[in-house]
């Protein structure tokens, strides 16, 4: 089959299918094909019947696009580095010399130095290290400056100039009030001075130097708190410590034992409260079972675990994506980095939306597991088949758990499957010379096999994956601060919520580890509500039915139901109190007696105790308020007066209520300043 005449390749997944659309309309076989399409059944046969379509061949191409190493490129932007740091312009020549650690070449990717255990790698990575390590240094990023002085050492820099990276360790380890471990790191400086190019009378000058230092450290007392010096991986984070849940669930590994997982006709699985739960309470925290950062940000965030960058560790291959640590650069390389490292810049460009993080999750799984479970995969109704491992457990780092998610294929239209079937199969030829499948006689039935795979993530993720977040954040004007999205996930306990308009819950990133808070107070057997992107303060009732139509189903949340107004015309000056014994709304309050009658159960309620707890609650939350939203607060100190405030809302007024949304973007934003978390102003 030839391309039409007026075609020429492109580069985009709309484009591919335009191409190949228009190419088979023009031959008078698109409504046969689609015919052969739709009966079709299962993913594996449907990429099978378009990836033999020379068509496809002609207009999906896999060819290699990826930013390269360049030795030539990473020396000149080391000097461009050089310039600004001698003008003391440190943070343009921390760009600089990152750019040339990006881009500096490692001389193997595989071959290990029997001596030292390192990678044999030439001195021109060395050699950005150590420039980076003196930037760092005049920052004041002392265990950053370290790191970069051992990665120096470890690629071969030069012996005859080790005593300038001596000297600089046994500086920053003063600064950090480590005597012994400067006192070490000066010493090995006035051994390796001796095999310097500097003349005798420098070298004695530097000597003398090294010894004044010495005796300054003797007099420094050391730190108790050393022997917990910060990682790379720690110096880069951005955030808080994870939060740690105290009691956790033996078959949700991942959740705590408050919460378990029931099904219902109506809304499928959800998640449900097995004992009361309080505002604050951590429910899960959660290890994305794969995550992508969004195009664009592989350089400023981790290109495995989404954690900011302040001085990134390079990938072994491409000067295009940089890592948090060496632990998140190689994990990555294992997992999935050998296969996309090359093809990257295709896959990015081809905007093939999720099927990026459809394609990391296959990978990660590996050929040998899918090939092993072939036969298991579409059981349906036992464990296995509902996610659960051999044990039991639902294993979030599980495959079979994230492969088990809802997809809704046979909900969608045959334009919308057939696009996801021609991104599957672009994805499937950048796996075509990559050593993932096993060369054997079967070896393009299987690429076709695991093609089946993507597409059905590339159909489940829309419906499960969640954003990676991050708060950039005005510490002035905290109210002015946004959350952005930095990367996109799949986490299997995570996807099991249910939505509403009035969630539950809210959801934090720590890098890609997901953490899911209680901004409500949920009793015992209630089921707990995430929210999907749609909130009914900020949004329509349309508007949100609409955003959520991706999801398959129609909400029937209470903001729904009742059409709950959007922020500004919600009920801020007399409140709805609540029976205390039905929960209902009461009448007017009588201004005399302080008292009202229930609307549902007609008991009557004296509120003077209530009205008075909620004047002075009110009072002192506005007040830590103004204090939080001025950046003269931390949340560590406004979180339980604004806990205290919204649970006393809950438990006494009926929603909506003006100030209970107020408290609740509140605690929100106290979360956000401990989770991912960039400071920009």
């Amino acid at each position: 089959m030839k391309m039409a005449s007026t075609s020429r390749s492109k580069n985009t997944s709309d484009e591919w299918y335009d191409q190949i659309t228009n190419c088979l309309r023009d031959e008078g076989s698109l409504e046969e094909l689609r015919k052969k399409f739709d009966q079709c059944k299962s993913n594996e046969e449907r990429v099978n019947l378009i990836y033999k379509l020379q068509i496809t061949q002609d207009v999906v191409q896999a060819n290699l696009n990826f930013r390269e190493k360049c030795e030539e490129k990473a020396v000149n932007l080391r000097n461009q580095g050089n310039a600004f740091f001698q003008r003391k312009k440190y943070k343009q020549a921390l760009d600089l010399y990152t750019q040339s650690v990006l881009f500096s070449p490692w001389k193997s990717h595989n071959t290990t130095n029997e001596n030292n255990g390192n990678l044999d790698k030439p001195p021109t990575l060395a050699l950005a290290f150590a420039n980076r390590s003196a930037v760092l240094f005049h920052m004041a990023k002392d265990e950053l400056c370290l790191a970069d002085i051992e990665l120096a050492l470890e690629n071969g820099y030069p012996k005859n100039l080790q005593y300038k990276l001596y000297d600089r360790k046994g500086k920053c380890y003063m600064q950090l009030k480590w005597g012994e471990d400067a006192i070490q790191a000066f010493e090995k400086a006035k051994s390796q001075i001796k095999i310097s190019d500097l003349d005798e009378d420098k070298i004695k000058k530097i000597t003398e130097e090294l010894d004044r230092l010495i005796e300054a450290c003797r007099k420094i007392k050391d730190d108790q708190q050393k022997k917990v010096m910060k990682t790379q991986a720690e110096c880069n984070r951005s955030h808080s410590a994870l939060p740690v849940i105290t009691k956790l669930s033996k078959k949700f590994p991942n959740a705590s034992t408050a919460v378990t997982m029931e099904e219902s006709e109506e809304m499928g699985r959800g998640v449900y409260a097995t004992d009361d739960i309080d505002i604050g309470d951590v429910l899960v925290v959660e290890k994305a079972y794969m995550s992508v950062t969004m195009p664009g940000l592989s350089m400023s965030n981790c290109h495995h675990c989404c954690e900011k960058l302040f001085s990134p560790f390079p990938c072994r291959n491409c000067a295009g994506v940089g890592y948090c640590s060496r632990q998140c650069e190689m994990e990555s390389w294992e997992t999935y980095h050998y296969v996309e490292c090359e093809h990257l810049a295709g896959i990015q460009s081809a905007q093939l939306g999720l099927g990026h993080l459809s394609f990391r999750m296959v990978l990660k799984a590996g050929f040998e597991y899918l090939k092993e479970h072939k036969n298991q995969f579409d059981i349906v109704g036992d464990l296995f088949g509902s996610g659960f491992n051999e044990d039991g457990v639902y294993d979030s780092n599980n495959y079979n758990a994230v492969y088990n998610l809802v997809n809704h294929c046979e909900k969608r239209t045959t334009t919308d499957l057939l696009k996801r079937t021609i991104n599957a199969v672009y994805l499937v030829k950048c796996l075509e010379n990559s050593t993932f499948v096993s060369s054997t006689e079967k070896r393009q039935q299987d690429l076709m096999y695991i093609g089946g795979h993507i597409l059905r993530h590339i159909q489940m993720l829309p419906c499960n994956a969640h954003e990676v977040s991050e708060l950039k954040l005005k510490r002035t004007m905290v109210a002015e601060s946004v959350g952005e999205e930095i990367g996109s996930a799949i986490y299997a306990m995570l996807s099991l919520f249910n939505h509403s308009c009035d969630p539950d819950v809210v959801r934090h990133s720590y890098g890609d580890v997901c953490i899911v808070r209680a901004i409500k107070k949920i009793s015992k057997g209630h089921e707990i509500l995430d929210n999907y992107g749609a909130v009914y303060a900020v949004s329509t009732k349309s508007e949100r039915q609409k955003k959520l139509s991706q999801y398959q189903f129609v909400c029937n949340c209470l903001p729904c139901q009742n059409v709950w107004p959007m922020y500004f015309s919600i009920p801020s000056e007399i409140p709805v109190y609540k029976c205390e014994k039905c929960g209902g709304a009461l009448s007017n309050v009588n201004t005399t007696t302080k008292t009202a009658k229930c609307t549902v159960c007609k008991h009557s309620q004296k509120l003077a105790k209530t009205i008075l707890t909620l004047e002075c609650s009110d009072k002192v939350f506005r007040a830590v308020l103004e204090k939080f939203l001025s950046g003269n607060q931390g949340p560590e100190h406004t979180l339980h007066v604004l806990n205290k405030h919204l649970q006393f809302l809950q438990q006494n007024l009926c929603l909506p209520w003006q100030d209970f949304n107020n408290c609740q973007e509140a605690i929100k934003q106290c979360y956000a300043m401990q989770a991912n978390c960039h400071v920009i102003d």
